[in-house]
Order: structure tokens, then sequence, then C-alpha cells
């Protein structure tokens, strides 16, 4: 579940948000069909890769499959390496995550030049306009309502149901991460210790 959270690549796609009658920005119940749980404690952000792959294709990877590519594929954060060495070694440095996302022929873009209601309002939009989207949380804050840490865990947003105030994730590092539902508060506080960065394709879901 560890992921290694650096660098920002260019701004996250910024367009008019669009949140149902019952103010739900995306469509949760339809992106729980592409989550599975990770059988490591190091490739949260190939599973969400994955989530993500399936999402906008309609076809999701499995595990082994996106392994395979990440071993294969050449680091573009480490000259020399590969994206993802084995399941004993380090996560994947999300500067990589496009490389991974570009073989099945999604674009996206990572950032963390947005912070706080900022960085919300950038992912409702994204949401909104029905574009995938992956961010860095600090996992025990997610999981244990800890005070939030450096981001050491990759989720796929699925959705932010504003009237309610709660965040949908697929989280892959949780046995009840299917549509798993954060309060909003705790979420925030999780992305912060990200740094907010967040990954959104520019392809849509569909």
């Amino acid at each position: 579940m560890l992921v290694a959270v650096s660098a920002v690549c260019s701004p996250a796609l910024a367009v008019p948000a669009a949140a149902d009658a019952t103010g739900m920005f995306g469509d949760p119940g339809k992106a729980a069909e592409y989550w599975a749980p990770q059988s490591y404690g190091n490739n949260c952000v190939l599973m969400s890769v994955a989530d993500v792959v399936g999402q906008v294709t309609g076809q999701m990877p499995s595990e082994h499959e996106v392994i395979a590519l990440a071993q294969n594929t050449p680091s573009v954060a480490e000259s020399g390496k590969t994206v993802y060495a084995d399941v004993d070694g380090d996560g994947v440095d999300t500067r990589d995550i496009s490389v991974l996302l570009a073989h099945y022929g999604i674009h996206a873009t990572t950032s963390e030049d947005a912070k706080g209601e900022a960085a919300l309002n950038a992912l409702e939009a994204a949401l909104g306009s029905r574009h995938a989207v992956m961010i860095a949380v600090s996992s025990a804050t997610i999981w244990e309502g800890h005070q939030a840490k450096a981001g050491d865990h990759e989720v796929v947003v699925t959705g932010v149901d504003a009237g309610n105030g709660v965040a949908h994730l697929n989280d892959s590092g949780a046995d009840d991460g299917r549509d798993e539902q954060v309060p909003l508060a705790t979420f925030m506080s999780a992305w912060g210790g990200g740094d907010f960065e967040m990954t959104v394709t520019a392809e849509t879901v569909r």
C-alpha cells in the first residue's frame, strides 16, 4: 500500500462541475464494478490504474497483467529502472502513472497545484464531467481516523456527495474498499497528507 508520492507534472483538468439532483458528483455505483483488492503491500497505484482503465475502457486488466506491465515499462521518474520491481520492493512513483495509463490509450495529468477547497472544486469538476480520478492519501486517516501523515496510499475517487458530505472511493487496500464511503472532512484531511495530489484522465468514463 506504499506509494512514492512525488513531483507534479501538469495542472489538473479544469471544467465546469456538474452534480446530479442529489448533489452527487460522479457515479460511484457504476465505478464500483471496477474495484479489486490488492494482493501485495506495495501495489496500490497499480490497482488504482487497473480500476481507472476499467472505468474508461470497460475492460479492467487483472492484477497480474498490470504488475507485468509495470515490471517491463521504463520509469520516467527514475532513469534506468522500471516502473515496478517486485512485490517486495518499493511502490510506484506517481510520476509513472501516466506512462502506465498510456499503454491502454488513456491520457492523464498529475498535479498537486490546487490545495484545500480549490482542490475539492477541481475534483468535483473532474467527476462531474465524467473523468476518472486517482489521488494520494494518508492511509491511516482513511482507515483509522488518525491524524494525517505523508501520503502513502493511492485510491480512486468515484464520487463526491456534496449534499451528505461523503467521499466515495474504490480503495484496493481495504477489504471493504468497493465504494468505500468516508466523511468529507476525513477525506480532505487524508488527501491533504498526500499534498492534494490528483491524477485526472483526459478521456471520460463509460
